[in-house]
């Protein structure tokens, strides 16, 4: 009976269509394995958990058959290794043998226990260099690739790729405009020499840096301001003739950031000479001063300027208030010191510190009526972010591609996509025609001019990786030159599927999509394919561009024009940004070229 009831519950729970044998031998004989069935099931584990010694672990921690490999503890789906051992591939293996990229030995070889700890014994053609495995052809003194490169395999074939400023098969020496410093090389540019006459790399406060693009550069520690390859601290850096140097060139500045002055100099950068002042006169912070330029902080001009003939004479980048105090013009608004606010230093630069009622944007307190969000940094955005505030009339104006009360509507300007208005400038178009901005890959983002800020474009801001070809694209550095000289690999009549590469479609072939015949009265353009002759534009640098690279061409009647993006206007056929048009009309003064937004002249 009790076999009879087992054998009922077991195929009705597990699902299982089989005839309960009616001898009672054979029952007999089924009862262990009914058990069995019934045991297993009872003990099964939850979906993505596996059975480990009667329990159940995530998957995420099991390895052949073991928690960690036997060397760490399971929690919240991660494996805590042992001291000595790290998270790879297999579980929790020895540190002498895991690499950073969890492989045991980079997957070409094995770990092994030696009498002076673990070690990894390499396949034929690998050398150990710990904690991994390295191709023979990279390997050399112990290093791979001098500790200065990469190993990779390109056609097969491992060879080294350098870090900048490195050179030679296996990176141990220094590229041709680089010299070793200390214990690493460095490109000449961002080497000097301090006020004692020691060598320094980026003024003793940096690093030298090379960028993607090809502009070599110093990266600056905190609170340090970059000048001409010297990276200076804001509390040592002084402003004489438009350049900024460390501690006036007077002094030293010394690694907690503090200025040690020469003989005869005093003052927080070196600024004071020590002087002897004749009778009738004080010294006072390196001048002989008369109390008339004494200001009521007990500073000469308010510290921003100097003394002559009783009267103050202000520093450039400050502004004279009242007879003896003189103010950073970036606090001055319409002739008063930081209307609804307060004038404080943040860093090297001046700004307003806004009541409450205000809030702070570009030196200057705005009224609450411009502020349509808080930014993350704490600064406001104004106007939705797409356009300027109005201070007398505590109004939006709007920039191009947007209108509304707080430039909060698309204009006609501007493609909506989601919840943005993105300018027609960045709308590019994907493999199926459909627009998208910034070829999916990137932002629109407004640009001012420096000169005059009511002039400004809108451009691609590209993801990592990534790079804006024209206004509206972002290309992968994989569909890119190896140089990247910005000609795309897939000439641009291909598709660049990311990470992968180039696709090239059918009609073109070549590594890079790059081998086309055009039909009469067209001309093969990069990244646009064949193109109507009346469309393309091709200067001195040999880059040939649709509508000058600001338009797109259209046919109409039969007829190809260029149509044009953003402000950008048709001028004897081609696409001219205004930044090329004169107020009289005339496209480079009418003696030059507009080319990518800039005018070139011959003379």
């Amino acid at each position: 009976v009790f076999i009879g009831f087992l054998w009922g519950c077991i195929t009705t729970w597990c699902g299982i269509s089989l005839t309960y044998p009616p001898n009672p031998v054979l029952q007999k004989q089924m009862l262990p394995v009914l058990l069995g069935l019934l045991a297993g099931f009872l003990s099964a584990c939850p979906e993505g958990e596996i059975e480990v010694d009667g329990e159940c672990y995530p998957e995420a921690c099991v390895f052949d058959g073991t928690v960690c490999a036997g060397h760490g503890v399971c929690m919240v789906n991660y494996c805590y290794c042992d001291d000595g051992y790290r998270l790879s591939n297999a579980g929790c293996t020895p540190a002498e043998c895991t690499d950073s990229m969890g492989l045991v030995c980079g997957d070409h070889g094995v770990c092994k226990r030696g009498p002076n700890g673990f070690s990894c014994a390499c396949d034929e053609g690998y050398t150990s260099v710990s904690p991994t495995c390295a191709p023979d052809e990279c390997v050399h003194d112990g290093k791979i690739c001098g500790g200065a490169g990469v190993c990779v395999a390109e056609d097969g074939t491992p060879a080294c790729v350098c870090d900048p400023f490195y050179a030679g098969t296996f990176c141990e020496k220094c590229a041709p405009d680089a010299v070793l410093f200390e214990d690493h090389c460095v490109d000449q540019r961002c080497l000097s020499e301090n006020h004692e006459g020691d060598t320094v790399e980026c003024g003793g406060f940096g690093v030298c840096f090379l960028y993607p693009i090809g502009i070599i550069s110093c990266i600056c520690y905190p609170s340090t301001v970059l000048d001409n390859y010297k990276c200076v601290p804001f509390t040592c850096a002084s402003q004489p003739e438009d350049r900024i140097v460390a501690c006036s060139d007077r002094g030293i500045c010394e690694p907690d950031r503090t200025c040690r002055c020469d003989e005869g100099f005093e003052g927080d950068v070196c600024q004071y000479k020590i002087i002897d002042c004749p009778a009738g006169t004080r010294y006072f912070e390196g001048q002989c001063v008369t109390d008339g330029c004494i200001s009521p902080d007990g500073h000469v001009c308010g510290d921003h300027g100097v003394c002559a003939n009783n009267a103050c004479t202000c520093n450039e980048g400050y502004e004279l208030i009242d007879k003896n105090v003189c103010m950073p013009s970036n606090c001055i608004v319409d002739g008063e010191v930081c209307p609804y606010g307060t004038c404080e230093r943040e860093g090297m630069s001046w700004t307003c510190v806004c009541r409450a009622e205000y809030v702070p944007y570009n030196g200057k307190c705005y009224p609450n009526s411009c502020v349509t969000d808080i930014l993350p940094n704490g600064d406001p955005k104004l106007c939705s972010g797409l356009g300027q505030c109005d201070m007398e009339a505590r109004r939006c104006i709007c920039l191009s591609i947007t209108t509304g009360t707080y430039c909060q509507k698309c204009s006609d300007e501007a493609l909506q996509i989601g919840e943005r208005c993105v300018s027609l400038s960045c709308i590019s178009y994907d493999a199926n025609g459909n627009p998208v901005e910034c070829s999916g890959h990137g932002g629109c983002v407004v640009s001012f001019s420096a000169e005059y800020p009511e002039d400004y474009n809108f451009l691609c801001d590209c993801e990592d990786g990534y790079l804006a070809l024209e206004t509206s694209t972002c290309t992968h550095f994989k569909c890119l030159n190896r140089d990247l000289s910005f000609k795309p690999i897939c000439s641009g009549v291909g598709f660049c599927l990311g990470p992968e590469g180039c696709a090239c479609p059918e009609g073109y072939s070549g590594t890079r999509c790059e081998n086309r015949e055009c039909p009469e009265g067209e001309t093969a353009v990069l990244a646009w394919g064949c193109v109507p002759d009346a469309c393309v534009t091709e200067y001195a640098d040999g880059v040939r561009r649709v509508c000058a690279g600001f338009g797109h061409c259209t046919t109409e009647d039969g007829v190809a024009r260029c149509r044009c993006n953003g402000e950008a206007e048709l001028i004897d056929g081609v696409c001219t940004t205004p930044a090329c048009i004169g107020a009289d009309g005339t496209v480079c003064k009418g003696r030059g070229i507009c080319r990518d937004g800039a005018c070139f002249y011959s003379d």
